[in-house]
């Protein structure tokens, strides 16, 4: 009779401990958009998509979002002046061309990313992400020894084109 006690106790607690793990996956996703669940940064990815309830419309948000971020660290090139203006006026210039060239391409890619969302040409649209980075000039202020003062801003534009990329990626049933 102890035996048949324990063998039930012993059941009632795997079957605890079962149900518990199996709620434990979709209680991490409590509140997450379905879209960014494989999101590095969830939360940010959740207002990003801002409520999408379809893929395309998920990935059009993030893209959107993650160009709004670009388009201000366009914005902001002339913060970087200051940061170089104890260099050569040759190597200042340089640096700021650089920049403003590397900047600019990371907006056209993500526009051009939209158009080939609208294109259903996911292919295409993944090279683009790929091609946006930021190394160019992040890699001339390393070269010259140049504090970079835009590190807040271009570190949250990698978290959103991570966010933007992990939503792409997801499979479209098309």
């Amino acid at each position: 009779m102890g035996f048949r006690n324990n063998f039930s106790i012993s059941l009632l607690f795997l079957a605890t401990v079962a149900l518990f793990l199996a709620g434990g996956a979709e209680a991490r996703f409590r509140g997450i958009n379905p879209f960014c669940r494989a999101a590095d940064y969830k939360l940010l990815c959740n207002a990003m998509v801002k409520g999408a309830t379809n893929l395309d419309e998920a990935t059009e948000n993030a893209i959107r979002s993650t160009l709004n971020v670009a388009q201000y660290l366009l914005s902001s090139i002339d913060l970087i002046k200051s940061a170089v203006a104890d260099l050569e006026p040759v190597t200042r210039d340089s640096l700021m061309d650089t920049c403003h060239s590397n900047f600019e391409d990371f907006v056209d890619e993500l526009t051009g990313a939209l158009e080939d969302l609208k294109g259903k040409d996911k292919g295409s649209l993944m090279t683009k992400l790929s091609a946006c980075t930021l190394s160019d000039c992040t890699d001339s202020f390393d070269q010259f020894g140049a504090l970079f003062p835009l590190t807040k801003v271009t570190n949250a534009l990698r978290r959103y084109l991570s966010n933007t990329a992990a939503v792409v990626q997801q499979t479209r049933g098309e």
